[in-house]
């Protein structure tokens, strides 16, 4: 099939990087989910298969590891395809390449249909949608559980109105710009001396314009934990992440 694998070419412009001229973690996840709806739509799951009969793409879970980052100006090639669909989850694989094919990140993803109304997962082939997968054979293995250690620092966020997306919660970029503005672990030195190599983060339940998450973190030896809990009540996991940083 001429679209199983789609490519789009990037330019990495001011607001694409970070003070050191490095490509954000959040810009490359809004690369991510972007590319991924248009490939959604030119494989037959896209608007008038989902969003126009109340069903939502999600995304659960994401792996990532680097080969190196990416800098401003660098021209930039972002590949995606789906792998085998499972009954609930559907898996995307990402390769991110320089203009010249020198292979600059690699990423796997586990993807969800969630019911707008009902907020609950949606089994795809009950509902006539389906996404046929294939393998490249150098796929990163799907993204696992994220088990955090007892965290070493504490505090309160808040979700913002800007912070969401049309799904009504929090858009999955905005949790690497908090990832990388929790300064009780990272801050501007430790962004300079060191650059990501991998991350896995996973997105547990919703967190909506309002929303006070109580943010745990501890950092060892360049290993960067962050999870997030909806302070209140229910004390439910909002997301989970480990990172390296070298």
């Amino acid at each position: 099939m001429a679209n199983e694998i789609l490519s789009r070419p990037y330019r990495l412009m001011l607001s694409d990087v970070d003070r050191f001229r490095r490509l954000r973690l959040s810009v490359l996840f809004r690369m991510f989910q972007d590319l991924s709806v248009v490939h959604a739509e030119a494989l037959g799951a896209g608007r008038a298969a989902t969003l126009d009969r109340g069903f939502l793409w999600i995304v659960s879970k994401v792996r990532l590891e680097f080969d190196r980052v990416p800098e401003y100006g660098e021209d930039v090639v972002l590949k995606t395809w789906p792998g085998k669909m499972g009954n609930v989850l559907f898996p995307r694989h990402y390769l991110l390449e320089s203009a010249e094919g020198e292979a600059l990140a690699r990423a796997s993803s586990l993807w969800a249909l969630m019911d707008c109304d009902k907020r609950a997962p949606v089994i795809p082939k009950n509902n006539g949608i389906y996404v046929k997968g294939f393998t490249t054979g150098g796929e990163l293995p799907l993204p696992s559980a994220v088990l955090c250690p007892s965290p070493v620092s504490a505090g309160r966020r808040a979700v913002l109105y800007s912070e969401t997306d049309m799904n009504g919660h929090m858009n999955n970029s905005r949790y690497l710009d908090w990832a990388d503005d929790w300064l009780h672990c990272l801050d501007a030195d430790f962004h300079k001396a060191r650059t990501v190599k991998s991350l896995q983060i996973n997105f547990l339940s919703e967190a909506v314009t309002g929303t006070a998450v109580r943010l745990e973190s501890s950092l060892m030896e360049g290993e960067y934990y962050l999870r997030g809990i909806e302070e209140g009540e229910s004390g439910k996991s909002i997301f989970a992440l480990h990172a390296l940083y070298v």
